[in-house]
């Protein structure tokens, strides 16, 4: 994935693990989350649902899964544990640039529609 995005994308940070992947957006805003779903230390799915959890408007960001896994029944619990879309490998280029791409547009439209929001709207969501 880091020889396909990198021609592609103009900033990637990568994450070994699930738990990482944590810490990394407690240092940093991402716009998208590519997120397999079988990782060391804490899985893919694991790491979506404390995400997930969290406060703020990081809980909300589009994640991506990818995996080898292209059977039906791992689809829906990926999608279940609050993923928002599902990549299946071998990852085809096109269909990794249009999901990112649907993530950022997502993301910069829940953007303006939160800053659109009176103070007291955005804090009780």
């Amino acid at each position: 994935l880091e020889a396909m995005l990198s021609s592609n994308v103009r900033s990637i940070e990568f994450a070994e693990d699930g738990q990482k992947a944590l810490e990394a957006m407690e240092r940093r805003d991402f716009d998208v989350i590519l997120m397999d779903k079988q990782m060391p230390n804490m899985d893919g799915m694991a790491a979506t649902r404390a995400i997930r959890e969290m406060k703020g408007s990081a809980r909300d960001i589009y994640i991506i899964a990818v995996t080898a896994d292209a059977f039906d029944e791992a689809r829906d619990q990926i999608l279940a544990c609050g993923m928002d879309d599902f990549i299946a490998k071998p990852v085809a280029m096109e269909t990794l640039l249009s999901s990112l791409r649907k993530g950022v547009e997502l993301g910069l439209s829940h953007a303006a529609a939160s800053a659109e929001k009176p103070d007291e709207i955005r804090e009780a969501s």
